[in-house]
């Protein structure tokens, strides 16, 4: 913050065969731009779906899955994360592939992505039937 105005950067310096290389790699896990005002805050998983997977694909639905779950808890030692057990604090997208895409643009950074039908947070419904439910069951993670 430089005297009350908040300042923030868009890189555009990675081209497409750069992030399709870099995704391939099998220490590579998804995350997010999570800043407000960047489409990927909210598009950053639906998109890597469509482009990455189901469109040209890149890498595997597999892939793509273990990369944005079970590999991220264990990188980042997080228990009973990532995983589908009894016990585990499961968090489960149900979607149709068909369906997914991205929807966030930089104009509407907030827009929810199509095909998400069912998504439990800690096995609370947060989407219902492709409408957000308004249940916040997620809390804060730290590694201990």
């Amino acid at each position: 913050v430089l005297r009350g105005i908040d300042m923030g950067v868009a890189s555009f310096n990675m081209t497409e065969p750069d992030i399709e290389t870099f995704m391939r790699d099998p220490f590579v896990m998804t995350s997010s731009d999570g800043s407000d005002g960047h489409p990927r805050l909210f598009a950053t998983y639906p998109r890597k779906i469509r482009r990455y997977v189901l469109d040209k694909p890149v890498i595997s639905m597999e892939r793509m899955v273990a990369s944005a779950s079970g590999q991220v808890a264990a990188t980042y030692g997080l228990a009973d994360r990532g995983v589908l057990r009894a016990g585990a604090f499961a968090d489960v997208l149900v979607f149709d592939p068909a369906e997914v895409r991205e929807e966030a643009t930089y104009t509407e950074p907030r827009k929810l992505a199509s095909g998400m039908r069912w998504v439990f947070v800690n096995g609370r419904a947060a989407v219902a039937n492709g409408t957000a439910t308004n249940v916040m069951a997620g809390k804060a993670l730290r590694r201990r």
